[in-house]
């Protein structure tokens, strides 16, 4: 299964669906088969952190609809949050809110913020703690609560993230989109090199799509490294060692990529054990984008 979660990102949408998506299957095979040469050759394996194309340290915030919640005072709220988050001196660079489409006990949205890096987010915690926190948290609790907002701690969950590709036609923060997550297990035939090959694979064919076909894809590939003990109390992914999260611009998208997919034959070679599927979908809003 682990190509196959890299797979669904590679098409948005063809005009003429004949020849092109022929032409497509055989280049999908060869990827396939140069990820799986790659591995398997004696040459010293890649890892995350000196591959990626660029990393961020990335926080989900558990969080919690309150009783006075309505669409027009959350985004009241979150253009308040932004103004105090232009008064410190270390803001917020990248903000979003994930609203899960499956139930669940442990939260009601995941607040998730990007930073440059650990430091970075430990400094600007500190100033949001001994500024504006506490008395922006007692003010929005008839709409929101996240237990991270009076100390940084509670209810947070932080990765290091890696990108191992960058797609340069798409926009990586979009205001709107959909993001789904698989939690992956190494296995004693799949290591950590060949999670960089394949996705590396992934992202030059992708390229190739958007270059030579005009594909013009907006999918977004994340591999998410947790720094906490997995599982979270109370959740469904069981123990796990790094997150495959893909991104789209919209749900009609993903779900062509999905209908694709299945026309593919399952990828040979060593695999990773994973989990997610659609249990974990989240349509994506942006809060907060001041990257430049």
């Amino acid at each position: 299964t682990g190509v196959l979660y890299y797979i669904p990102v590679l098409i948005k949408r063809f005009e003429n669906k004949g020849d092109k998506m022929n032409i497509l299957k055989i280049n999908i095979l060869s990827i396939l088969t140069l990820a799986i040469l790659v591995s398997c050759s004696g040459e010293k394996e890649p890892d995350l952190a000196s591959s990626a194309q660029d990393t961020k340290y990335v926080e989900y915030i558990f969080c919690d609809l309150g009783p006075d919640y309505t669409n027009e005072g959350f985004m009241a709220m979150i253009q308040e949050w932004n103004s105090l988050q232009d008064s410190l001196e270390t803001p917020v660079e990248i903000s979003a809110g994930l609203a899960p489409r499956t139930e669940n006990d442990l939260y009601d949205f995941l607040w998730a913020i990007a930073w440059d890096s650990e430091e970075v987010r430990d400094k600007a915690w500190s100033e949001w703690v001994a500024g504006p926190g506490e008395g922006w948290t007692e003010q929005v609790a008839p709409i929101v609560s996240c237990g991270a907002s009076t100390n940084g701690v509670e209810g947070v969950y932080a990765f290091n993230a890696y990108l191992p590709w960058i797609n340069e036609v798409a926009d990586p923060t979009p205001e709107r989109g959909v993001a789904s997550y698989n939690f992956c297990t190494y296995t004693d035939d799949f290591s950590e090199g060949d999670l960089v090959t394949q996705a590396q694979q992934t992202g030059q064919f992708i390229d190739s799509l958007n270059s030579d076909y005009g594909a013009n894809s907006s999918y977004w590939l994340a591999l998410l490294v947790p720094t906490f003990d997995t599982p979270i109390e109370g959740s469904s992914t069981g123990e796990y060692d790094y997150a495959l999260r893909g991104y789209w611009d919209s749900e009609e998208v993903r779900q062509e990529a999905i209908a694709f997919v299945q026309t593919l034959p399952a990828p040979s070679g060593p695999q990773p054990e994973c989990s997610g599927d659609e249990n974990f979908v989240f349509d994506v809003y942006e809060f907060r984008n001041t990257d430049t």
